[in-house]
C-alpha cells in the first residue's frame, strides 16, 4: 500500500487529481508517511500555479488546491481565488447551489481563512 500510494503521488496526473491524491492520503491519517512525496507534489503544483499554467475554474478544485495548501500552512494562497465565485451582491453566485461537491469543498476550506479574512463569513 505505501508503495502504491507514494507512486500515485509521484506519477505524472491531472492536478485536480493529484490533489485529490493528497486529500485522501491525509483522509486516511496517513499524511505522516508521505510527508516528503506530499511535499514534493505540492512544491510541483505551488510552482505551477505561480507560472500561471494550472487552470481552477470549478468551485471544487479550487477550494481543495486553497484548503490543501493553507493545511501546509507555508503555502500562503490569498482568498482571492473566490473572487471568480461571487456575484455583484458580494454573494456566492445562485448557481453554485447545484455544486453540492464544491460547496463542501468550499465549507472545507473556510476553515482555514486567517483573521480579517471576510469572503467566506460574507458571502455563506
Amino acid at each position: 500500500m505505501a508503495d502504491y500510494a507514494r507512486n500515485l503521488l509521484n506519477k505524472q496526473m491531472d492536478l485536480l487529481e493529484k490533489l485529490e491524491s493528497i486529500d485522501a492520503i491525509q483522509q486516511l491519517g496517513l499524511r505522516y508517511h508521505f510527508e516528503r512525496e506530499i511535499k514534493h507534489a505540492l512544491n510541483s503544483l505551488y510552482e505551477s500555479a505561480a507560472t500561471g499554467r494550472p487552470q481552477y475554474d470549478d468551485l471544487h478544485s479550487t477550494a481543495l488546491r486553497f484548503r490543501i495548501f493553507r493545511q501546509h500552512y507555508y503555502y500562503e494562497v490569498p482568498q482571492d481565488v473566490f473572487r471568480k465565485f461571487i456575484d455583484e451582491t458580494g454573494n456566492f453566485r445562485a448557481t453554485l447551489t447545484d455544486d453540492v461537491k464544491g460547496l463542501l469543498s468550499l465549507y472545507e476550506a473556510s476553515f482555514h481563512g486567517f483573521k480579517g479574512e471576510d469572503i467566506f463569513f460574507d458571502s455563506l
